[in-house]
């Protein structure tokens, strides 16, 4: 039986619910999270990353954010997040720092994907482009992609032929 005190099951539901392309109801669930442990950082991380990708309220994505970096630290998942913030705030050069600084650490091909939209918004095609090609080297598959951000994928590719 689920404890109404713990907050995983909530989270866990609020994934999927991101998974099914239904973000209001992930929202909804991440602040639900959110009210039981304010400091949980995987909430406010994924939070974010909601909020980032709908390009919506990016102030407090950006306040999100900040709380489990000052918290564990720069993580590469959390840097990822905080540069999809600065992508939506067209601020592409600090977007650049977090992915450059996340892939020290992290081969990730999403955060590769990410970096070439950085670099594509920073008018830096080559860079986009080399960026992409290393998403795909690392295994990068458009279907591992939030639906909502299967879109930016579609257009960086249209962008960079």
């Amino acid at each position: 039986q689920e404890s109404p005190h713990t907050p995983w099951p909530r989270l866990a539901m609020a994934s999927l619910m991101e998974m099914l392309n239904r973000p209001q109801e992930s929202e909804a669930m991440y602040r639900v999270v959110l009210s039981m442990e304010p400091a949980n950082p995987w909430a406010l991380n994924n939070l974010a990353y909601l909020l980032a990708i709908q390009r919506r309220d990016l102030g407090e994505a950006m306040q999100l954010i900040q709380k489990p970096l000052a918290m564990i630290g720069p993580i590469p998942s959390f840097l990822d997040t905080r540069a999809l913030v600065y992508l939506a705030a067209k601020k592409p050069e600090a977007a650049i720092a977090d992915l450059e600084r996340a892939l020290e650490t992290s081969k990730d091909p999403v955060i590769y994907f990410h970096l070439a939209q950085a670099y594509l918004q920073s008018h830096r095609e080559k860079d986009a482009r080399e960026a992409l090609a290393r998403a795909r080297e690392a295994g990068f598959e458009e279907a591992s992609l939030y639906q909502l951000e299967r879109r930016s994928y579609d257009r960086l590719v249209v962008d960079l032929k």
